[in-house]
């Protein structure tokens, strides 16, 4: 019968074969087998070889992912046992090792999830990615009056964010520009320059929210006239995503 080694949290030690932790046995006899690291990276050590002429193999580091083992009859595997490759950063392991005879199921794929000590599993996250594009330009009627150029709306109960906004504006006479991400009452990022008639601004954070927000990029100019947000560029026109804001959720 196949030797399976049960969900398994890595010491920082290599575990003495046969002393449980970490390992399957030490003196057997596999042909085959696999394991999965998880979690974090960590070394091993393999023993091989028949009854009274076991060798031990090369220490070997382990990314997270599931990897086979394949002995052969004159060299079988005896026996395999982990420890953590950075002190302090524990692995998750599990395995199935096989004897000459068994029916085999070997696994190969990469493992990306998190799992617990107990072993429960937790899937990578989905990437979390909310956007707002201009869709048509806005006019700016009065000096030092900040307009919103787009927003977007975060869902309770917030998170962390990485907040990029790009605008392109145009006037009719140079003034001072002063551009910002806020969300009504918090200013997270802001800039000011001298703008010629046609004007690119650009502003990037990472935000923490405890709760729900809309998170506006809005665009102030000292001086307007004729002086608009565009949703494209005017010149050699690339369509609608001239001004556009976006948020990645990273937590």
């Amino acid at each position: 019968m196949p030797i399976a080694l049960p969900n398994t949290t890595v010491a920082d030690t290599y575990p003495i074969f046969g002393s449980g932790g970490a390992q399957v046995a030490g003196t057997d006899v596999f042909s085959s087998g696999w394991f999965t690291v998880a979690n974090n990276a960590a070394d091993c050590e393999y023993s091989y070889g028949i009854q009274g002429q076991y060798n031990t193999g090369p220490e070997i580091y382990l990314a997270p992912g599931t990897y086979p083992l394949t002995g052969s009859p004159t060299l079988p595997i005896n026996g395999i046992r982990f420890k953590n490759h950075v002190a302090g950063s524990a692995a998750q392991v599990w395995g199935a090792f096989f004897y000459k005879n068994d029916p085999v199921i070997q696994s190969s794929n990469e493992f990306t999830s998190q799992v617990s000590p107990s072993g429960g599993v937790s899937p990578t996250p989905n990437i979390v990615h909310y956007q707002s594009i201009l869709g048509a330009d806005i006019s700016m009627p009065s000096p030092t009056v900040f307009v919103t150029a787009v927003q977007i709306v975060i869902p309770n109960p917030g998170g962390i964010f990485l907040v990029n906004g790009t605008m392109t504006a145009f006037d009719n006479t140079a003034s001072t520009a002063t551009y910002r991400i806020w969300d009504g009452t918090t200013v997270y990022a802001s800039g000011m320059q001298s703008t010629p008639a046609r004007a690119f601004y650009s502003l990037s954070t990472i935000i923490t929210l405890t709760t729900g927000a809309t998170l506006q990029f809005q665009l102030s100019q000292s001086v307007v006239s004729g002086a608009l947000i565009k949703s494209a560029t005017d010149i050699n026109n690339q369509g609608n995503n001239a001004t556009q804001m976006n948020a990645i959720q990273l937590g």
